[in-house]
């Protein structure tokens, strides 16, 4: 039986920005690397219509906008941990 292993990685940039640091055995790796590492196969990444209040300011928990959100995806395809289809037009 296959199952899928996924992630969601809308915060990813964020918990970037924040130093975020991962760990596997003491050992410091990048997260992709972890994912890969452990064949997860499936990445989700939200896409919010509009993340900050009306002055402005952050909701907080990413600011997952379109350019945010095509960033982290890049980076998750880059790190060549999934492929990504967009019907662009």
């Amino acid at each position: 039986m296959k199952f899928v292993k996924g992630m969601d990685l809308s915060t990813l940039l964020e918990l970037e920005k924040c130093g975020a640091k991962y760990y596997v055995d003491g050992n410091e790796m990048d997260i992709l690397d972890i994912m890969k590492k452990y064949d997860v196969d499936t990445i989700r990444i939200r896409l919010w219509n509009d993340p900050w209040s009306e002055d402005g300011a952050s909701y907080g928990a990413g600011e997952n906008d379109l350019k945010t959100t095509l960033a982290i995806a890049k980076k998750v395809t880059d790190a060549g941990l999934c492929t990504v289809k967009l019907p662009l037009q």
